[in-house]
């Protein structure tokens, strides 16, 4: 008689190796009652050589008399496009972020419909806010130069009411510390997914 192999080993030999020791750790603490459920994400060599990865969710659904999973029931799912995705998502991120920095171009948007404000550090540094201080909805209008304010907000109502986009350069006269700033903007008006 041979020894049979191991359908697990067979499975666990799959598993990226950087992946591994967590789904060990999960597994075993599953299989001695610890856990009930058990999610995890990992990445499983397919039989042409490439890594896929694998939505993992099982639970037991009959027990030993000692507490401990007699049987398990679960899926795998193939989430490779989703996390093929996440990850140009975080390249493209990064890559703005060091533009953004080198350039030192800020970026800010508006909610229309809630008037919430999101204005990143850059932006702030411009304007002379700290970073955790809130903006108010008229914050923008109340540090823009008189000279330039009707022109500037102009620019923007045209640009929302047509649901384009706009550039504008106008004067600013900081709070903080009374320095008069040149500010070059370009906004655009966009609606996202969720329809706001």
């Amino acid at each position: 008689e041979g020894d049979a192999e191991d359908p697990h080993d067979v499975w666990a030999d799959r598993v990226h190796p950087e992946d591994l020791p967590r789904i060990m750790d999960l597994i075993r603490r599953q299989h001695t009652g610890e856990l009930q459920r058990v999610y995890m994400e990992y990445r499983e060599r397919h039989r042409d050589g490439h890594y896929m990865w694998i939505s993992s969710l099982g639970s037991p659904i009959e027990w030993f008399p000692n507490g401990t999973p007699k049987r398990i029931i679960g899926t795998d799912t193939d989430i490779t496009e989703r996390k093929t995705n996440e990850d140009q998502m975080v390249r493209l991120s990064r890559r703005l972020e060091l533009a953004l920095e080198v350039s030192r171009i800020g970026l800010f948007e508006a909610n229309l419909d809630t008037g919430e404000l999101f204005w990143d550090g850059q932006v702030r540094e411009i304007y002379g806010i700290e970073d955790d201080k809130t903006i108010g909805p008229t914050f923008w209008e109340e540090q823009l130069h008189p000279d330039d304010s009707a022109m500037a907000r102009h620019r923007v109502a045209r640009a929302v009411e047509s649901r384009s986009s706009y550039i504008s350069e106008f004067r600013i006269i900081r709070r903080s510390d009374n320095q008069v700033r040149i500010v070059r903007t370009q906004g655009r008006w966009y609606r996202d997914s969720v329809g706001t």
